[in-house]
């Protein structure tokens, strides 16, 4: 009889215990648009995240230089093959973002933005790392928010690509 006891004790404790911690998984990861891991009071978290551009082409070209050949190319293609890590870290004011994209010929990693950013007041960050050089508003806006397949030709003759910078950036209303 004491045996059963102590058994029914131990189960009780296991199934609390059990309990208590899928309650504190269901708060430290999921998916909110961005899949994440997070402490429970959201001073960490990291959020994954990806991008795939997959896409048919077809080409119909005539090559002048050989008489009655004419060039057709067709197939798919991903473009682009992105992979994202981004988060904050003690107590929401430190930011960070890595970001990786493989080429669609030899799927080649390379590393696109890496940066780092404080937050000095709701309105004004410090940031550095590398990130895109802020020239062209095309070239800003990102990939995942492009409405046509690709760039146009000026974005592709005069962007700066991208650099290793320190930035001051204010995110409050309009200055005017």
């Amino acid at each position: 009889l004491k045996i059963g006891d102590e058994v029914r004790a131990v189960v009780a404790e296991m199934l609390s215990d059990a309990e208590s911690r899928t309650s504190l998984l269901a708060d430290s990861s999921g998916h909110d648009g961005k899949f994440f891991l997070a402490s429970g009071d959201g001073n960490f978290r990291l959020n994954v995240d990806g991008m795939l551009q997959f896409r048919y082409f077809m080409n119909f070209r005539s090559d002048d230089n050989t008489v009655g050949d004419d060039d057709f190319q067709s197939g798919f293609q991903t473009q682009y093959t992105k992979l994202r890590f981004s988060g904050n870290v003690v107590d929401s004011k430190w930011l960070y973002n890595i970001e990786m994209n493989f080429t669609h010929d030899d799927g080649t990693g390379t590393l696109e933005d890496a940066w780092v950013a404080y937050k000095l007041s709701p309105e004004w960050l410090a940031l550095w790392g590398q990130v895109k050089a802020p020239v062209l508003r095309e070239w800003m806006v990102d990939d995942r928010h492009q409405l046509a397949a690709g760039r146009s030709i000026t974005e592709q003759a005069f962007n700066h690509g991208r650099s290793q910078a320190i930035a001051l950036i204010y995110t409050g209303a309009d200055f005017m």
